[in-house]
C-alpha cells in the first residue's frame, strides 16, 4: 500500500489482527526492524514490506508464518543471515529478498518449497557456493541470484531438475567452470544470463533453446565461433556476448534473428566484414561492436535498414571505405562512436540530420576534404 508512510513498526498493535491474511506496506518510507512480532500473524498468506528503509535483520519468528504465499522484503537494507526458520514456509510461492544485505545462512538447515515458482536473492552479500536448496524448488520458474559473492561452479542438478525455469540469472558473481552440457533441458527458458568467469564453448548448447528472448553472456570466457546455429533463435531480442574470447566472423545467419533490438559483440577476436545479412535487423534499438578486428565496409543497406538506431558503437575496429551518405537516415541516434578505424573520403555531409546526437567521435580515421559547416546544425 502506497501511502508515503514513514515511521516504524515498532508500536504496532500486531495482536489486534490475528485474523490478517494479507499485509502490504510496499513503496512507503518505513524504516527502523522488522518486529518478531509480526510472526503473531500465522494467517497471513501475503505479507510485502518491499521498497521501504527497513534495517536490522529477519527475525525468527517469521518461520511462524507457515500460511504464506507471497513474502517480499526487497528493496530495503536489512543484514545479518537470512534465517532458516524461513523454510517452515512450505506453502510460499514468491520469495523476494532481493537488493538488501543479507548474508549467508547454513543453507543445509533450508529445505525444499514445493510450490516455490519466484525466487529472488539477488544484490545480497551472499557467499560460498551454490546453494543446494534451490535445485530441490521443482516448480521454480524465477531464479535471480544477481549481484553477490557466490563460487564455485553450477551443480548439474540445476539443468536437470529445474526444467520450468523461465528466468535465470546468475550474473556478477564468481561462479566459474565449464557449464553444462545439459543447458537445453531448460528448454522454456526466456531470459539467460552468465556473466560470471564462465569458460567453454557455449554456443553447442544455448542455441538448442528457441524460446530465448535475452541471452546475456558477458564478461566470461567463452571461447571458439559465434556459430551458424545462433540462427535459430528468432525469439531473441537482447543477445549480450561483450567481454569474451570468441574468435570467428560474423555468421550470416545472424540475420534470421530479425526480432533483436539490442546486440553487443564488443571486446571480442571477432574478424572478417559484417555479413550483408545484418540488415535484415530492423528492429535494432542498440548495435555495439567495438574492440574487435572487424574489417570491410559499411554497406548503406545497413543504415537503409536501422532505421530505430539510438545507439552505434563500432570503434576499435579496421572498417575502411566511404561512410555512406545513408547515414543521416538515421535521424534517432544519440550516440555514434566510429573512432579508430580505417574509415576514408569525405564526411558525408548528411550527417547534419542526425539532430539527436548526445555523442559523436569521428576521430582517427582517414577522413579528407569534409565541410566543417556540416556539424552547425547538430
Amino acid at each position: 500500500m502506497k501511502q508515503s508512510l514513514a515511521g516504524t513498526l515498532d508500536l504496532f498493535h500486531f495482536t489486534t489482527l490475528l485474523n490478517l491474511t494479507t499485509f502490504s506496506l510496499n513503496g512507503n518510507y518505513l524504516n527502523g526492524s522488522v518486529p518478531a512480532a509480526l510472526g503473531n500473524l500465522t494467517s497471513l498468506t501475503l505479507l510485502d514490506l518491499s521498497d521501504n528503509q527497513f534495517t536490522g535483520a529477519i527475525p525468527p519468528e517469521i518461520g511462524r508464518l507457515t500460511e504464506l504465499r507471497y513474502l517480499s522484503l526487497s528493496m530495503n537494507q536489512m543484514v545479518g543471515e537470512i534465517p532458516y526458520q524461513i523454510g517452515n514456509m512450505k506453502k510460499v510461492r514468491f520469495l523476494d529478498l532481493g537488493f538488501n544485505y543479507f548474508e549467508t545462512p547454513d543453507w543445509s538447515r533450508i529445505p525444499t518449497f514445493p510450490f516455490l515458482t519466484h525466487l529472488n536473492l539477488g544484490w545480497n552479500e551472499l557467499n560460498l557456493e551454490f546453494p543446494h536448496f534451490i535445485t530441490t524448488c521443482l516448480n521454480l520458474t524465477f531464479l535471480d541470484l544477481y549481484g553477490n559473492n557466490f563460487t564455485g561452479q553450477i551443480p548439474e542438478s540445476l539443468f536437470t531438475n529445474l526444467d520450468k525455469l523461465e528466468y535465470l540469472d546468475l550474473s556478477s558473481n564468481g561462479f566459474q567452470g565449464p557449464l553444462s552440457t545439459n543447458i537445453p533441458n531448460l528448454s522454456m527458458l526466456k531470459d539467460l544470463c552468465l556473466g560470471n568467469n564462465f569458460s567453454g564453448n557455449i554456443f553447442d548448447t544455448v542455441s538448442h533453446i528457441p524460446s530465448l528472448q535475452n541471452l546475456e553472456l558477458y564478461n566470461n570466457s567463452f571461447i571458439g565461433e559465434i556459430p551458424p546455429s545462433i540462427g535459430l533463435l528468432t525469439n531473441i531480442r537482447r543477445l549480450d556476448l561483450r567481454m569474451n574470447r570468441f574468435n570467428s566472423s560474423i555468421p550470416r545467419e545472424l540475420g534470421l534473428c530479425n526480432k533483436l533490438t539490442d546486440l553487443d559483440l564488443s571486446c571480442n577476436s571477432l574478424s572478417g566484414p559484417l555479413p550483408p545479412s545484418l540488415s535484415n535487423l530492423g528492429n535494432l534499438s542498440e548495435l555495439r561492436l567495438s574492440e574487435n578486428s572487424l574489417t570491410g565496409v559499411i554497406l548503406p543497406s545497413f543504415f537503409t535498414s536501422w532505421r530505430q538506431l539510438i545507439w552505434l558503437h563500432i570503434q576499435d575496429n579496421e572498417f575502411s571505405g566511404e561512410l555512406p551518405s545513408e547515414i543521416g537516415l538515421l535521424t534517432n541516434l544519440m550516440y555514434l562512436d566510429i573512432c579508430n578505424n580505417s574509415f576514408s573520403g569525405s564526411i558525408p555531409p548528411e550527417i547534419g540530420n542526425l539532430q539527436n546526437l548526445d555523442e559523436l567521435d569521428l576521430s582517427t580515421n582517414n577522413f579528407s576534404g569534409s565541410d566543417i559547416s556540416l556539424f552547425k546544425s547538430l
